[in-house]
Formats: structure tokens, sequence, C-alpha cells
């Protein structure tokens, strides 16, 4: 008997702990709320208001109800044994301005593929308003960057270029499907993609290009190691009705680097309709731009004296006249001329031939570090001042060598060898396709090469005399 009045007495309490509270949730304007979260403070206990904006919970008469929903302020409300609570939720601050972040262009890349593809048309590489295909690119395509690096010998000849962070080796390049030729010039300087070797990809006119297909991904499995880093297929333009004349011109704020060029491309009709020539030549020259800077004193007693009062005094003596130590860096000038040729020819209905050429010759002109009088000194080699003649104070005596020959110092000053470089790259391709017995079938053979020739100019080959 004591046990059941226990029971009943336990039961009895619990029930008057416990609370049914109802209500309805509405907006500031009246307006029903269903889906309003209804959740009792700190506990996994709660509910959502129905269609007509109506909930019911059964909490602890001293518990606190949270209500919320998206777009609303959450409201926390103290139950103090009522059973039934309407509630009104403030609709949030709205936005004063909404921004839609997109690009003014079509997408150009090709979301359907199991890869990326990127697809530029010749409208937008000639936007970029750069001279040379390879720079063009770089305002392009993210992945794609082209260094151009002053001092750097016959890295000046050809740009080194990278996609996704890979050299010039790691990225196939196409001209309508077909390989073509790697440069003859291995990276040896400090410059991206030393020890690799690339296409000279700025050696093809933008102005003969019709789009260009950019593979963003490795596929070596399909094309080989030297496609780690990606594809690059140039598809050449094949119009043979409408030709363009094209005149580029610029120069940079500093008011040097003038650049000027011209091209044409136009196309022809080929046996009663049956085929297409198109041809591009391309004509351009850049000037120099200089960007040495100003040399620090102390970087070039560091470097090249022994640091003594006398050696201070001739180095500030020399900065004082040249400040940026003689030195010319900057993009080197730039003489180039590009013939592109693409065509093709429908022989029956099965049967095409079709070929394509190209050939660049470029010739350029840039300088190597100066040699400072305290860095190439009259007094280890005395003839310098027979070479080189200048006006520095304090080589304007007579030198002995370590033969005893004497040598007047012509007040030597130092001296800055020039570079000068020519490149020609060619490549061509000749091919036929067709359809037989329900078989595509093609077969070509192309052929490219690349020779690079440079010399240096107002230098000397020095020789160490030991005693």
């Amino acid at each position: 008997m004591r046990k059941l009045f226990f029971i009943l007495l336990f039961t009895s309490t619990f029930g008057f702990s416990q609370t049914q509270v109802t209500g309805k949730v509405q907006s500031s304007n009246g307006d029903v709320l269903p889906g309003v979260s209804v959740l009792e403070k700190d506990t996994n206990n709660g509910t959502i208001t129905n269609f007509d904006g109506d909930y019911s919970i059964t909490i602890g008469s001293s518990a606190v109800l949270v209500f919320s929903y998206v777009g609303f302020e959450t409201k926390e409300v103290p139950i103090n044994s009522r059973t039934k609570i309407d509630i009104v939720l403030s609709d949030i601050e709205t936005l004063d301005e909404i921004v839609v972040t997109g690009t003014r262009t079509s997408p150009r890349s090709n979301t359907n593929t199991p890869l990326p593809i990127d697809v530029l048309t010749v409208k937008e590489l000639t936007s970029t308003g750069q001279n040379s295909f390879d720079k063009a690119l770089q305002y392009k395509i993210p992945s794609f960057n082209s260094i151009q690096t002053p001092v750097n010998d016959a890295t000046s000849l050809l740009d080194p270029y990278e996609i996704r962070n890979m050299g010039p080796s790691r990225t196939l390049i196409l001209i309508n499907g077909k390989r073509k030729n790697l440069s003859a010039l291995l990276y040896t300087q400090t410059s991206p993609g030393r020890g690799e070797t690339g296409a000279d990809i700025s050696g093809i006119s933008t102005d003969a290009i019709k789009r260009v297909e950019i593979l963003r991904d490795g596929a070596s499995a399909q094309y080989g190691s030297d496609a780690i880093a990606g594809v690059m297929n140039i598809i050449l333009k094949d119009n043979a009705y409408k030709g363009s004349a094209t005149l580029r011109t610029g120069i940079t704020s500093e008011g040097d680097g003038e650049s000027v060029g011209f091209s044409v491309n136009n196309g022809s009709v080929v046996g009663y309709d049956k085929g297409f020539i198109n041809y591009t030549i391309d004509l351009s020259k850049v000037n120099l731009s200089n960007r040495p800077g100003t040399v620090s004193a102390e970087g070039e007693i560091a470097d090249f004296t022994g640091g003594t009062p006398t050696d201070i005094a001739f180095v500030n003596e020399f900065l004082s006249r040249k400040p940026d130590a003689g030195n010319i860096n900057g993009s080197p000038e730039t003489m180039a001329a590009k013939f592109v040729l693409n065509g093709g020819v429908d022989l029956n209905e099965n049967f095409k031939l079709y070929f394509d050429a190209a050939y660049v010759y470029k010739k350029v002109n840039s300088f190597a570090n100066y040699r400072t009088p305290y860095w190439r000194t009259i007094e280890s080699f005395p003839y310098l001042g027979n070479f080189f003649s200048g006006n520095n104070p304090n080589n304007t005596g007579f030198f002995t060598d370590a033969y005893g020959n004497t040598f007047n110092g012509n007040g030597y000053d130092g001296y800055v060898p020039t570079f000068d470089g020519e490149l020609n790259d060619y490549n061509a391709t000749l091919g036929f396709k067709g359809k037989k017995n329900d078989w595509n079938y093609d077969a070509s053979i192309t052929v490219g090469g690349n020779s690079q020739a440079y010399r240096v100019r107002n230098s000397h080959n020095r020789n160490e005399v030991f005693v």
C-alpha cells in the first residue's frame, strides 16, 4: 500500500512540473509563419509550426522557448507557467545593396568535358593589346605565365613560359593537332624553366590564329611525358573569303619600349571552291626599355673591392656619375618577321589533303651587366684603357702589366658588353585524311627546326697571368 502511494505521489509531482504550451507564430505584417523552429532552450526538446503557424510543445513550467526562422530575428521567451504564447517575429534588416559577382563575357571553359578546357578566340587574344601570342595568353589563362627576363643571354631570344607552375618542356604544343618542334635553346640562366627547353609559341602570329584550345590538366597518359602540365592546341585560320590588316603601336609609361607592328591576313579559294589557302604576314619591332634602378655603394664595395678607404672613394666617385652603375636592365630591342600558311583541298567526298607551315625570324639586342672600373680593374688588365677609353679621373695615368708592358689608362671607366642574337624557327605539316569502309584515317608528316646564334660585342676574353 505504501509502495503504491509513493508511485502515485511521484507521478503527480512530475505531471505538475510539465506544462503544455500552444500558440501561433506570425510575422510583423500579420502573415502566419509555417516551419518556425520552437525549441526548449538548452535541450533537444522542440517542434515546428504547422501550415497555419500553430505550435504545441510540452516543457517545464520555468523553461524558456526559443523561436527561430530563416530571415527573421531569433526570439527567446520565458514560459512563466503560461499555457498559450503567441509570437510575432520581426524581419531581419534587409541589405541596402545586392552585388552579383560574375563576368561580362561568355564562359570560355568547357565544363561538359572530363577535364577543364579553355577555348580562346582571336578576338579575345587581340583585346589584350600584347605584341606576341605568349604574352596575350598570360592575360587570359589563369594558369599560364610567360616571363621576360633581362640580362639572361640567349634567354632574351625566347621567353620561357609555364602552365600550372611547370616548365615549358612539360606542356605539349600542337598546331592544328600536330606537334610543334622544340627550340634549340636550353635554359641555363636563373630563370623559370632552367634545365628545360620548349616550343617557340611567341613566333606564331596572333592574327593567324582562329582559336586556342588549352587543356589545363595533366594528359601524359594520352600524349606522353611532355604533356604533364597540359596541352595547347593552336587552330589556324581557314577562311578563304575574309581578310584583315592590323596596325599595332604602343609605348611604356616611362617613354621607352616603343613598339610598332603590322600584319596582314588573307585567304583564297582553291580549285573552284574545293579548298582554301589562308596566309598571314606579321612584321614588328619593339625598342629597348631600361629599368636599372640605383645601385648601393655599400653593396658594390662588398662585392667588388677589398673595402679600403681608397676603394670606397673610387666607387663613390664612379656612382656619383652613374648611379645605376651603367647597367641597362629591361626588355631587349626585338625585331620579328612571322609568316604562317594554312590550307586544305577536298580531292573527293572522302579524301582531303591538308597542309600548314610557319616561319619566324627574330633579332634581339640586349646587354650584359656593366663591367665597372672597380670590377674589371685597369691594374689587373692595363690594356683595357686602349680598348675602352673613358672619363674616369682615377685612370688617366700609365699602368704596367705583369710582363713590364706599359699602357695608357685613357680614363678607363668600364664597359658594357652587348648581346646580339638571331633566331630562326620553322615547322610544316603535310597530310591527308579520309574515310573508307566506315574507317577514318589520317596520315601526315611534320617537320620542324630551330636555330639560334648569338654573339657578344664590346667585350674581351680575359686571361689570368701568374708570375
